[in-house]
């Protein structure tokens, strides 16, 4: 998924609730189908669960963007930072990896900035986990309404993700003793883009508590990642259906 589907419409809650509530949080639960790894031709099912609690527009804890404080902030921007978790990859995950070793999991710190031209919200933000020699990451995305009443709201937008060498070579790349071990080409992931993706949020509300949601994207690898010899295929898909409560 891209960035901005982890809090799809949070930047727009001012501009349709105010006074902003003191607190509001959620539950969720439901399955995912996602590639095996970024870069495979085989799919997989998962089960997860997601729950939030936000302090105004203060601050919030986020299974899906982690612990957060809005430095500064406004109805119609905000610009903060998030201490969360980068799962890794499992070489188990897919055949394909083998050889290739575990992506160790850790901390990810985050920077983002989110600015609203209603009903445009434009969003910028960095990544880099916390091991010493991930490199970093940032996406660049807009989205807006394209559908909605009382009961569903429906987001839709574009977004482009670029990686310096250190993060591309961390997902992508072939190091020699990799290349030996997997029977794979060398492989050195240079920076730039790395992919471009277009994704969707529809919620629909049941009553003012319980709600269910459909997420989905459709992302093309690009450059040094869409080169890789992992990459199976450049052209992926995601979706995720949960259902949840909210107050």
């Amino acid at each position: 998924m891209a960035d901005w589907q982890h809090s799809p419409g949070v930047a727009l809650i001012p501009h349709f609730t105010q006074p902003v509530p003191h607190w509001q949080g959620g539950i969720a639960a439901g399955t995912v189908l996602l590639p095996d790894y970024e870069g495979a031709a085989s799919m997989r099912f998962a089960p997860v669960a997601a729950a939030e609690l936000r302090y105004r527009d203060i601050a919030y804890l986020s299974t899906s963007e982690g612990i957060g404080y809005n430095l500064f902030r406004g109805r119609s921007y905000r610009i903060g930072s998030s201490l969360g978790y980068d799962i890794g990859r499992k070489q188990k995950r897919s055949p394909a990896l083998d050889g290739l070793g575990n992506i160790d999991a850790g901390p990810e710190l985050r920077f983002y900035a989110e600015k609203v031209w209603f009903p445009v919200v434009l969003r910028a933000s960095t990544r880099h986990t916390l091991d010493g020699r991930t490199g970093w990451s940032a996406d660049f995305a807009a989205y807006l309404p394209v559908a909605g009443a009382s009961n569903y709201l429906v987001l839709l937008g574009p977004s482009l993700a670029v990686a310096d060498g250190a993060a591309n070579q961390r997902r992508f790349g072939v190091s020699a003793p990799q290349a030996a071990a997997s029977g794979l080409p060398e492989h050195r992931a240079g920076g730039g883009f790395r992919s471009a993706s277009l994704g969707f949020s529809a919620t629909y509300f049941f009553d003012a508590n319980w709600f269910g949601n459909a997420t989905g994207s459709v992302q093309r690898l690009m450059g040094a990642a869409g080169s890789s010899p992992l990459v199976q295929q450049r052209t992926q898909t995601s979706l995720l259906l949960v259902a949840g409560y909210r107050w």
